[in-house]
């Protein structure tokens, strides 16, 4: 969601002022010499923000739409050189009776040597629950709807260019409010930890590495994460349980306008998790084709690749692939239950300073069902 948000609200600053969230100063050439050019104005500003309108559809939310805001500054003693901080907001709502609501504070301190990050959501909505396990059956699919409340804060220390590493916290109450079926697994099953709602809360670390040239459409650069999290009932929580997560993306330009992005992602949760929080395959990010969480465990192992080209004027195409897998033990994935999704869809450059992209996308899981995801910016 956060993604989607940005990228809906800098396409609309950049609609409105091209030059609005670059950096620099307002300048004029103070020379007297006619002689000499009139150095051209920095439009540039230190400061600024818009709300517009957000509207996508998921698998997992249908057609939703609502309201997103982006506002950027700078803190003071920082300069126009200094990358700008952010506040994201939105609030959706779908047509299933879904409502979302999440702001998303980044500050960067110390002309970015430091980095802040936090974040505070609430959500109404539904989900599907099939069991936990790699091979458990499409019949066993009850949906329930459920209620949570998150927060997230990290504060991180530049390393290198590009790197940073810090500790952060994460918080999550989750309330089971509906049931589809009152004797299904979410109901009655002894190994479905948290299904009669849980509150996590945990100490952990993150580093990244991040140089791609571009956010939201990349053509080259490297993305790597790594996170450790802890959670305990001293912390507040109702579970004790770790997670570590690993997301690795490269990108290659194969020719002009002809892109290869790779990624390989991998999560181990151990102890006693709660099933709203296990690894899971599909959704609109990883595995494309299933619905986000058909299959859950303990770990998850993901790798997609994507194929991305021009077509014609601010047309593009892409063809993507992926492969899964979990387990409930790093020593018990079994190959012969890995998953695998492929599909295609169309991309139009909303704006080609920014590269941001509207996508079209249909994903086909193993099982020959097709599902579609209509977004603003890439997958990864």
């Amino acid at each position: 969601m956060r993604g989607l948000a940005r990228a809906l609200l800098v396409l609309s600053v950049a609609a409105v002022s091209p030059a609005a969230l670059a950096q620099g100063t307002k300048t004029t050439d103070e020379a007297p010499n006619v002689g000499l050019k009139p150095r051209k104005k920095d439009e540039r500003r230190s400061y600024g923000g818009l709300a517009v309108p957000a509207l996508y559809y998921s698998p997992e939310t249908k057609l939703a739409a609502g309201v997103a805001g982006f506002f950027y500054f700078r803190m003071p003693g920082e300069t126009l050189d200094d990358r700008p901080s952010n506040v994201d907001g939105e609030l959706i709502y779908t047509v299933n009776k879904q409502l979302l609501a999440q702001i998303t504070p980044v500050v960067y301190l110390a002309h970015g040597r430091f980095l802040l990050e936090s974040e505070l959501s609430y959500e109404k909505l539904f989900d599907k629950f099939w069991g936990i396990g790699p091979k458990t059956p499409e019949e066993a699919a009850e949906t329930f709807n459920f209620d949570l409340a998150r927060f997230r804060l990290g504060f991180y220390r530049q390393l290198a260019p590009y790197a940073y590493f810090g500790m952060q916290y994460h918080g999550e109450h989750v309330a089971i409010t509906e049931l589809e079926k009152q004797n299904g697994l979410v109901a009655t099953a002894p190994g479905v930890l948290g299904r009669e709602g849980s509150f996590v809360s945990g100490l952990g670390f993150r580093f990244t590495y991040d140089s791609r040239d571009n956010y939201f459409s990349t053509t080259h650069g490297a993305f790597a994460g790594v996170t450790g999290m802890f959670y305990a009932p001293a912390l507040g929580g109702t579970h004790a349980y770790s997670m570590f997560t690993v997301d690795l993306r490269k990108y290659f330009q194969v020719w002009f306008g002809h892109v290869v992005a790779v990624q390989a992602y991998a999560a181990s949760a151990a102890w006693d998790v709660p099933f709203t929080q296990l690894p899971a395959l599909g959704g609109q990010f990883r595995m494309r084709g299933y619905f986000e969480g058909r299959y859950r465990d303990n770990n998850a192992i993901i790798s997609q690749v994507e194929y991305r080209f021009p077509i014609a004027w601010r047309f593009g195409g892409v063809g993507f692939a992926s492969a899964g897998v979990v387990a409930p033990s790093l020593l018990s994935f079994d190959l012969r239950t890995t998953r695998v999704a492929a599909g295609g869809g169309l991309r139009f450059m909303f704006d080609r300073d920014e590269r941001l992209n509207g996508r079209f996308d249909v994903g086909v899981s193993a099982d020959g069902t097709p599902n579609f995801y209509v977004q603003i910016n890439e997958a990864f």
